[in-house]
């Protein structure tokens, strides 16, 4: 909290700063949620008063509350996240935190649908943006014999982006993860998940992603190795409050899971 009563913040995982420009936020104190806004420089004065290149070190944090009130409300670490509703925009929704609720949401449904003859676990890790920390803990205490993450994965289908960082698409189905920065999946688990999508009649695209990771490169060798597979929900606008997905996309996801899970045998796979 500055002498004036601005707030400056610091990254939780990967952010694209101009998503957070001239946006609501709500600050989490230890006393209570507080609504702000993060400031943008008027159009008026914009050419003269903007950096040629915004970063977080430029943003601020207005809570409303006079300096005095500010700093005694706010600590360091307090938490600031976006604000916003979910939005239903044709086959779509849109807001903050699909990336990773979508899962979160195909996780719950294939719990509630799925009958396997194996014992499964489902859990809802902490931290994967900060270095896949709660999968990692996660994978040394529960020490399962296959792990399946799920998570959003980048959709850059639009303009202003070429083909070759698209990635995925909107509506062609859940992404079955061939490699990320944090994984290559054990390919006995890829193959199954394809065959079963192939089967079933599912939609699924192939992800072969750069410069992002999930759950499942801390969960191939927490505790020692073990074969991992993972399955991704299309997000495109990704880290930012307008995050998209499919419907058809996260239903896809639910119905490749829920299929996995109620043919697991438990006879094991080769980990690589």
């Amino acid at each position: 909290v500055d002498d004036d009563g601005f707030l400056s913040v610091e990254p939780l995982g990967g952010w694209n700063p101009d998503a957070l420009r001239g946006h609501p936020v709500t600050v989490h104190a230890e006393d209570g949620e507080y609504d702000a806004v993060v400031g943008v420089t008027a159009a008026h004065t914009a050419a003269e008063a903007a950096p040629d290149e915004w970063t977080l070190d430029d943003a601020h944090v207005f809570t409303g509350l006079d300096p005095a009130a500010a700093a005694e409300t706010f600590r360091v670490g307090d938490v600031v996240t976006f604000d916003g509703d979910l939005r239903e925009m044709g086959r779509c929704v849109a807001g903050p935190s699909l990336d990773d609720r979508a899962g979160v949401y195909v996780l719950l449904e294939a719990a509630r649908r799925a009958d396997p003859d194996v014992t499964v676990h489902y859990a809802a890790t902490v931290q994967e943006e900060v270095g896949l920390r709660g999968a990692a803990a996660l994978g040394v205490d529960v020490d399962p014999d296959l792990a399946v993450a799920l998570d959003g994965t980048l959709e850059q289908s639009y303009p202003g982006v070429g083909p070759a960082d698209a990635i995925s698409k909107l509506g062609d189905g859940v992404g079955v993860k061939r490699k990320d920065a944090s994984v290559v999946p054990t390919p006995a688990v890829v193959d199954r998940l394809e065959s079963l999508a192939e089967e079933r009649g599912i939609d699924f695209q192939r992800e072969v992603a750069r410069n992002i990771g999930t759950d499942a490169g801390a969960l191939q060798n927490a505790g020692g190795a073990r074969p991992v597979g993972a399955l991704s929900v299309p997000v495109r606008y990704h880290h930012s409050a307008v995050e998209t997905a499919d419907a058809r996309d996260v239903e896809a996801a639910v119905d490749l899971l829920t299929a996995f899970l109620d043919t697991e045998d438990g006879e094991g796979y080769a980990p690589s």
